[in-house]
């Protein structure tokens, strides 16, 4: 619930972040382009990158590629999450930048 709880938080922030979603913890993060409201499969790929270059490693997942798979083990603690997130958000941040 808190992982759910700051993905939520993050999405009111980036609009490119269309959808979170969850079964305990397996998270699914839906990435769309927020002018047109399509799915962003390529937004979700170099997301991935920057994401693993920070120092974290998501999944890709979707129909469309469209959506980053979080499934941290059950043993996560608050503070790795939030370590974790920090990173996705440096890694959201920078590919926002790079398409202004």
């Amino acid at each position: 619930a808190y992982a759910r709880e700051q993905l939520l938080k993050m999405k009111e922030q980036y609009p490119i972040i269309s959808d979170v979603r969850s079964a305990g913890l397996m998270i699914g993060i839906e990435l769309s382009n927020p002018e047109t409201g399509e799915v962003d499969g390529t937004a979700v790929g170099k997301v991935l990158d920057y994401a693993l270059e920070e120092g974290v490693l998501f999944y890709l997942c979707g129909n469309e590629g469209e959506v980053i798979r979080m499934i941290p083990p059950l043993t996560i603690t608050k503070e790795q999450i939030d370590d974790g997130l920090g990173m996705l958000e440096k890694a959201i941040q920078r590919y926002l930048n790079e398409i202004k």
